[in-house]
């Protein structure tokens, strides 16, 4: 766990964008996965939504309109 990237992260402007965007919780939770993955990469993630699905435990089709 020592080497896993640490990220500060603004909360309030998470929260503010999130509402500003009327996102479900589920949705939410997909956007913040998506941020921690890109953290942990150090880099974009594919557009592979079966695969994001599964690493935030949604359905595929809820990943799919969270990314669109």
């Amino acid at each position: 766990m020592a080497d896993a990237p640490w990220i500060k992260v603004y909360t309030g402007d998470f929260l503010q964008g999130v509402g500003a965007a009327n996102m479900t919780a589920e949705q939410i939770g997909v956007y913040a996965v998506v941020l921690f993955l890109i953290a942990e990469r150090g880099a974009p993630i594919e557009d592979d939504r079966r695969w994001l699905a599964g690493r935030a435990g949604c359905p595929a089709i809820a990943a799919r309109s969270s990314t669109s």
